[in-house]
Protein backbone atom coordinates (compact mmCIF):
# COMPACT_ATOMS: atom_id res chain seq x y z
CA UNK A 1 0.00 0.00 0.00
CA UNK A 2 0.86 3.78 -0.13
CA UNK A 3 1.55 4.39 3.39
CA UNK A 4 4.00 1.01 3.43
CA UNK A 5 5.71 2.26 0.63
CA UNK A 6 6.01 5.77 2.59
CA UNK A 7 7.79 3.64 5.48
CA UNK A 8 10.03 1.77 2.85
CA UNK A 9 11.29 4.96 1.70
CA UNK A 10 11.57 6.89 4.59
CA UNK A 11 13.16 4.19 6.37
CA UNK A 12 15.67 3.87 3.30
CA UNK A 13 16.08 7.51 2.99
CA UNK A 14 15.29 7.78 -0.13
CA UNK A 15 12.29 9.70 0.96
CA UNK A 16 11.64 11.04 4.34
CA UNK A 17 9.66 13.72 6.37
CA UNK A 18 12.50 16.23 6.21
CA UNK A 19 12.15 15.75 2.27
CA UNK A 20 8.22 16.13 2.48
CA UNK A 21 8.64 20.07 4.83
CA UNK A 22 10.98 20.51 1.93
CA UNK A 23 8.88 20.17 -0.73
CA UNK A 24 6.38 22.27 1.13
CA UNK A 25 8.60 24.88 1.88
CA UNK A 26 9.47 25.04 -2.26
CA UNK A 27 5.68 25.27 -3.09
CA UNK A 28 5.19 28.21 -0.62
CA UNK A 29 8.52 29.65 -2.07
CA UNK A 30 6.67 29.55 -5.35
CA UNK A 31 3.40 31.45 -4.05
CA UNK A 32 5.72 34.16 -2.50
CA UNK A 33 7.74 34.90 -6.05
CA UNK A 34 4.05 34.70 -7.67
CA UNK A 35 3.48 37.66 -5.14
CA UNK A 36 6.39 39.75 -6.20
CA UNK A 37 6.07 38.75 -9.60
CA UNK A 38 2.43 40.61 -9.72
CA UNK A 39 3.81 43.23 -7.19
CA UNK A 40 6.73 43.72 -10.10
CA UNK A 41 4.79 44.12 -12.97
CA UNK A 42 5.34 47.01 -14.46
CA UNK A 43 9.21 46.38 -13.46
CA UNK A 44 10.38 44.55 -16.87
CA UNK A 45 13.78 43.98 -14.98
CA UNK A 46 12.79 42.72 -11.56
CA UNK A 47 10.29 40.90 -13.08
CA UNK A 48 12.15 39.18 -15.42
CA UNK A 49 14.49 37.90 -12.62
CA UNK A 50 11.64 36.89 -10.57
CA UNK A 51 10.75 34.51 -13.61
CA UNK A 52 14.20 32.77 -13.47
CA UNK A 53 13.99 32.16 -10.19
CA UNK A 54 10.72 30.86 -10.35
CA UNK A 55 11.79 28.43 -13.03
CA UNK A 56 14.43 27.28 -11.24
CA UNK A 57 12.33 26.44 -7.99
CA UNK A 58 9.74 24.78 -10.00
CA UNK A 59 12.67 22.80 -11.84
CA UNK A 60 13.68 21.56 -7.89
CA UNK A 61 9.69 21.16 -7.17
CA UNK A 62 9.73 18.89 -10.02
CA UNK A 63 12.86 16.63 -9.36
CA UNK A 64 11.12 16.24 -6.01
CA UNK A 65 7.50 15.05 -6.89
CA UNK A 66 9.30 12.64 -9.81
CA UNK A 67 11.02 11.12 -6.79
CA UNK A 68 8.94 10.61 -4.23
CA UNK A 69 6.04 9.33 -6.85
CA UNK A 70 8.41 6.96 -8.80
CA UNK A 71 7.75 3.78 -6.67
CA UNK A 72 3.94 4.55 -6.68
CA UNK A 73 3.50 2.26 -9.54
CA UNK A 74 4.11 -0.84 -7.26
CA UNK A 75 1.19 0.40 -4.81
CA UNK A 76 -2.04 -1.59 -4.81
CA UNK A 77 -4.19 2.02 -5.00
CA UNK A 78 -2.00 2.67 -8.14
CA UNK A 79 -2.71 -0.60 -9.59
CA UNK A 80 -6.45 -0.48 -8.43
CA UNK A 81 -6.47 2.78 -10.59
CA UNK A 82 -4.77 1.43 -13.37
CA UNK A 83 -7.67 -1.56 -13.38
CA UNK A 84 -10.16 1.10 -12.92
CA UNK A 85 -9.30 3.52 -15.60
CA UNK A 86 -8.31 0.67 -18.31
CA UNK A 87 -12.06 -1.18 -17.66
CA UNK A 88 -13.56 2.62 -18.00
CA UNK A 89 -11.70 2.86 -21.15
CA UNK A 90 -12.72 -0.47 -22.92
CA UNK A 91 -16.13 0.21 -22.04
CA UNK A 92 -16.02 3.73 -24.08
CA UNK A 93 -15.16 2.06 -27.59
CA UNK A 94 -17.18 1.45 -30.04
CA UNK A 95 -17.28 0.55 -33.66
CA UNK A 96 -18.31 2.71 -36.59
CA UNK A 97 -22.02 0.90 -35.96
CA UNK A 98 -21.88 1.91 -32.42
CA UNK A 99 -21.56 -1.46 -31.36
CA UNK A 100 -19.49 -1.92 -28.17
CA UNK A 101 -16.20 -3.50 -28.89
CA UNK A 102 -15.65 -4.95 -25.12
CA UNK A 103 -17.83 -7.25 -23.36
CA UNK A 104 -17.73 -6.40 -19.85
CA UNK A 105 -17.98 -9.51 -18.50
CA UNK A 106 -15.41 -10.89 -21.38
CA UNK A 107 -13.31 -8.11 -21.14
CA UNK A 108 -10.10 -10.59 -19.20
CA UNK A 109 -10.66 -13.14 -22.05
CA UNK A 110 -10.62 -10.39 -25.14
CA UNK A 111 -7.79 -9.23 -27.00
CA UNK A 112 -6.63 -6.62 -25.51
CA UNK A 113 -4.96 -4.74 -28.61
CA UNK A 114 -7.23 -2.40 -28.98
CA UNK A 115 -7.66 -1.21 -25.22
CA UNK A 116 -3.72 -0.99 -24.77
CA UNK A 117 -3.51 1.84 -28.09
CA UNK A 118 -6.67 3.06 -26.47
CA UNK A 119 -5.46 3.42 -23.05
CA UNK A 120 -2.10 5.03 -24.46
CA UNK A 121 -3.87 7.82 -26.13
CA UNK A 122 -5.61 8.77 -23.29
CA UNK A 123 -2.71 9.24 -21.28
CA UNK A 124 -1.35 10.83 -24.02
CA UNK A 125 -3.95 13.50 -24.15
CA UNK A 126 -3.31 14.55 -20.51
CA UNK A 127 -0.59 16.48 -22.09
CA UNK A 128 -3.22 19.14 -23.06
CA UNK A 129 -4.56 20.04 -19.66
CA UNK A 130 -1.39 22.50 -18.93
CA UNK A 131 -2.50 24.52 -21.89
CA UNK A 132 -6.50 24.75 -20.81
CA UNK A 133 -6.00 27.70 -18.92
CA UNK A 134 -4.63 29.69 -22.16
CA UNK A 135 -7.31 28.51 -23.77
CA UNK A 136 -10.06 29.59 -21.63
CA UNK A 137 -8.69 32.79 -22.18
CA UNK A 138 -8.30 32.99 -25.32
CA UNK A 139 -10.34 32.92 -28.59
CA UNK A 140 -12.09 31.26 -29.95
CA UNK A 141 -13.60 29.67 -26.66
CA UNK A 142 -13.49 32.55 -24.90
CA UNK A 143 -15.84 34.08 -27.92
CA UNK A 144 -18.45 31.23 -27.29
CA UNK A 145 -17.90 31.47 -23.15
CA UNK A 146 -19.36 34.90 -23.45
CA UNK A 147 -21.69 34.46 -25.48
CA UNK A 148 -23.65 31.26 -23.89
CA UNK A 149 -25.27 33.68 -21.02
CA UNK A 150 -27.97 31.49 -19.43
CA UNK A 151 -27.12 28.92 -22.17
CA UNK A 152 -25.47 25.76 -21.73
CA UNK A 153 -22.02 25.66 -23.72
CA UNK A 154 -22.56 21.81 -24.02
CA UNK A 155 -25.35 20.12 -24.84
CA UNK A 156 -24.75 17.22 -22.21
CA UNK A 157 -25.14 17.38 -18.14
CA UNK A 158 -22.42 18.63 -15.98
CA UNK A 159 -22.06 14.71 -14.69
CA UNK A 160 -20.79 14.18 -18.24
CA UNK A 161 -17.89 16.18 -18.38
CA UNK A 162 -14.53 14.86 -18.80
CA UNK A 163 -11.32 16.14 -17.22
CA UNK A 164 -10.65 18.61 -20.07
CA UNK A 165 -14.17 20.48 -20.31
CA UNK A 166 -14.26 20.56 -15.93
CA UNK A 167 -11.23 22.35 -16.71
CA UNK A 168 -11.70 24.54 -19.27
CA UNK A 169 -15.05 25.76 -17.51
CA UNK A 170 -12.91 26.00 -14.08
CA UNK A 171 -10.60 28.52 -15.65
CA UNK A 172 -13.48 30.37 -17.42
CA UNK A 173 -15.28 30.71 -14.26
CA UNK A 174 -12.39 31.76 -12.26
CA UNK A 175 -11.50 34.38 -15.02
CA UNK A 176 -14.89 35.74 -14.80
CA UNK A 177 -14.88 36.16 -11.13
CA UNK A 178 -11.12 37.72 -11.14
CA UNK A 179 -12.82 40.40 -13.70
CA UNK A 180 -15.85 40.75 -11.67
CA UNK A 181 -13.76 41.70 -8.48
CA UNK A 182 -13.73 45.26 -7.01
CA UNK A 183 -9.78 44.60 -6.91
CA UNK A 184 -9.60 43.36 -10.15
CA UNK A 185 -6.26 43.17 -11.58
CA UNK A 186 -5.14 45.44 -14.56
CA UNK A 187 -6.22 43.35 -18.09
CA UNK A 188 -2.33 42.76 -19.08
CA UNK A 189 -2.25 40.43 -15.66
CA UNK A 190 -4.72 37.88 -16.70
CA UNK A 191 -2.39 37.03 -19.29
CA UNK A 192 0.48 35.94 -17.17
CA UNK A 193 0.00 32.85 -15.07
CA UNK A 194 2.34 33.94 -12.89
CA UNK A 195 1.44 37.21 -12.14
CA UNK A 196 -2.34 36.42 -11.59
CA UNK A 197 -1.78 33.35 -9.52
CA UNK A 198 -0.23 35.87 -7.29
CA UNK A 199 -3.15 38.71 -7.37
CA UNK A 200 -5.60 35.60 -6.65
CA UNK A 201 -3.17 34.28 -3.40
CA UNK A 202 -2.86 38.23 -2.25
CA UNK A 203 -6.63 37.77 -2.94
CA UNK A 204 -7.37 34.59 -0.71
CA UNK A 205 -4.65 35.64 2.09
CA UNK A 206 -6.45 38.80 3.07
CA UNK A 207 -10.00 37.54 2.55
CA UNK A 208 -8.75 34.64 4.87
CA UNK A 209 -6.93 36.94 7.21
CA UNK A 210 -10.31 38.92 7.86
CA UNK A 211 -12.34 35.90 8.24
CA UNK A 212 -9.74 34.76 10.71
CA UNK A 213 -10.25 37.82 12.74
CA UNK A 214 -13.98 37.83 12.80
CA UNK A 215 -13.80 34.55 14.25
CA UNK A 216 -10.85 35.98 16.81
CA UNK A 217 -13.73 38.55 17.53
CA UNK A 218 -16.18 36.07 18.20
CA UNK A 219 -14.28 33.55 20.34
CA UNK A 220 -12.98 36.60 22.19
CA UNK A 221 -16.09 38.24 22.62
CA UNK A 222 -14.23 41.63 21.73
CA UNK A 223 -13.61 43.39 18.42
CA UNK A 224 -10.44 45.52 17.80
CA UNK A 225 -7.85 47.09 19.10
CA UNK A 226 -5.82 44.55 22.01
CA UNK A 227 -7.24 41.30 22.35
CA UNK A 228 -5.86 39.18 24.97
CA UNK A 229 -6.65 35.59 24.18
CA UNK A 230 -5.67 32.38 26.30
CA UNK A 231 -4.51 30.03 23.82
CA UNK A 232 -2.35 26.96 23.76
CA UNK A 233 1.15 26.71 22.38
CA UNK A 234 -0.14 25.12 18.79
CA UNK A 235 -2.62 27.75 18.48
CA UNK A 236 -0.63 30.70 19.69
CA UNK A 237 1.26 30.78 16.15
CA UNK A 238 -2.14 30.76 14.34
CA UNK A 239 -3.96 33.71 16.60
CA UNK A 240 -0.53 35.66 16.19
CA UNK A 241 -0.24 35.63 12.21
CA UNK A 242 -3.82 37.67 12.61
CA UNK A 243 -1.71 40.93 13.86
CA UNK A 244 -0.90 42.87 10.32
CA UNK A 245 3.31 43.99 9.80
CA UNK A 246 3.59 47.05 11.96
CA UNK A 247 0.97 45.00 14.66
CA UNK A 248 4.33 42.40 14.81
CA UNK A 249 7.01 45.09 15.27
CA UNK A 250 5.05 46.67 17.84
CA UNK A 251 4.34 43.16 19.62
CA UNK A 252 8.51 42.89 18.81
CA UNK A 253 10.10 46.27 20.19
CA UNK A 254 7.37 46.16 23.01
CA UNK A 255 9.09 42.71 23.93
CA UNK A 256 12.87 44.50 23.63
CA UNK A 257 11.54 47.07 26.06
CA UNK A 258 10.07 44.98 28.83
CA UNK A 259 13.47 42.83 28.29
CA UNK A 260 16.00 46.15 28.71
CA UNK A 261 13.89 46.97 31.75
CA UNK A 262 15.60 44.22 33.99
CA UNK A 263 12.90 43.20 35.64
CA UNK A 264 11.68 46.52 36.43
CA UNK A 265 7.97 47.61 36.19
CA UNK A 266 7.15 49.75 33.17
CA UNK A 267 3.45 50.87 32.40
CA UNK A 268 1.86 50.69 29.05
CA UNK A 269 2.47 54.34 29.08
CA UNK A 270 5.68 54.02 29.43
CA UNK A 271 6.14 52.36 25.99
CA UNK A 272 7.91 54.00 22.77
CA UNK A 273 4.41 53.45 20.70
CA UNK A 274 2.11 54.65 23.50
CA UNK A 275 4.25 57.58 22.93
CA UNK A 276 4.44 58.19 20.20
CA UNK A 277 0.29 57.74 19.77
CA UNK A 278 -0.17 60.23 22.85
CA UNK A 279 2.23 62.57 21.05
CA UNK A 280 -0.06 62.06 18.26
CA UNK A 281 -2.97 62.80 19.33
CA UNK A 282 -2.18 66.07 21.44
CA UNK A 283 -0.39 67.96 17.87
CA UNK A 284 -4.19 66.33 16.27
CA UNK A 285 -6.30 67.90 19.05
CA UNK A 286 -3.56 71.35 19.51
CA UNK A 287 -4.71 71.94 15.41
Amino acid sequence: TKEQLKQVLHNRGIWTSDDDKRLKAAEETVEEIQISIFKNFYNTKAKQSLKRRLAGVRKAITDAIHKKSSTDHVTLESYKDFVRDRFAIALSIFDLKENQIYDPDKLLDQSSGLLDFAYDRWIEEYSIVPYLREVSRTNPWKSYWDSQKDNPIFDFPSSHFNIFQRNLILYSKMYDNARQSPEAPPDEVFNDDDAFDGWSTIQRKEADKYRDQKNADKISGQKGGEIFMVTNREDAENIYDLNTHSDRMKVKNRLKEVKQAGGEVIHEHQLSDVKMRLRKELMEMAT
